[in-house]
């Protein structure tokens, strides 16, 4: 699987895919007007987007490190965990942040691959992906 850019020509597409207004393709714009950086990808077969997601990029106050935040998306995959490390590797991300949109009771986290963050910011249900030592 290789997932791929979302540029505007998907928009329509990649809006039809995800279940949070959080991950539209204009909210991520909005962001990208206020100075955040912005990662939107997912997997494009047959007119559709496939495991959408898009990811912000922040800095993190008085370190050379970067957070990731990846709110309201889908409960990730072994595919997308592969993808958010390469992400993470990429641009010098010291952890994601995950806040899936599911339900309560019906999410489970993925091998053990994360835990529960800290500090949620919308939902007690935050997963936190650590990257520091991968």
């Amino acid at each position: 699987m290789n997932f791929e850019d979302i540029g505007e020509q998907h928009s329509k597409i990649y809006n039809s895919s995800v279940s949070h207004p959080l991950q539209t393709f204009e909210w991520g714009e909005f962001r990208k007007k206020t100075g955040v950086k912005v990662i939107r990808r997912g997997l494009l077969e047959n007119d559709k987007v496939v495991s959408p997601y898009q990811i912000t990029i922040h800095q993190a106050p008085g370190f050379p490190y970067f957070i990731g935040y990846l709110p309201k998306g889908d409960l990730p995959s072994e595919e997308l965990l592969d993808e958010l490390n390469d992400i993470g590797k990429t641009n010098k991300l010291s952890f994601i942040q995950l806040e899936p949109n599911v339900e309560i009771g019906h999410w489970s986290m993925v091998d053990g691959q994360l835990r529960s963050s800290f500090h949620p910011l919308f939902t007690k249900y935050t997963l936190i992906r650590r990257l520091k030592n991968i």
